[in-house]
């Protein structure tokens, strides 16, 4: 019985430290992660500029408008000339 309690008493400790060691990696997982996730920020920030991106999404929309009114009509036309 004595054995028994001091195997169990064993398997509990072991069980507990394995889990202390894979908390602690987790941990050093998520900073980890945390920072190269604030290095992807600052690259992005840098890349394209909020100012930028508004302008190009503007600029986008206006392009796609115009090809709809003016683009696709002219090369539809021309398709069936040809």
């Amino acid at each position: 019985m004595l054995q028994v309690q001091q195997f169990l008493k064993t398997r509990v400790r072991k069980a507990e430290h394995l889990l202390k060691v894979a908390e602690e990696e987790m941990l050093m997982a998520n900073m980890e992660a945390a920072s190269i996730f604030e290095e992807l920020v600052k690259v992005q920030r840098w890349w394209v500029p909020r100012w930028l991106a508004v302008h190009l999404r503007y600029f986008q929309s206006y392009i796609v408008t115009h090809w709809n009114d003016h683009g696709r009509p002219a090369l539809d036309l021309l398709i069936q000339k040809a």
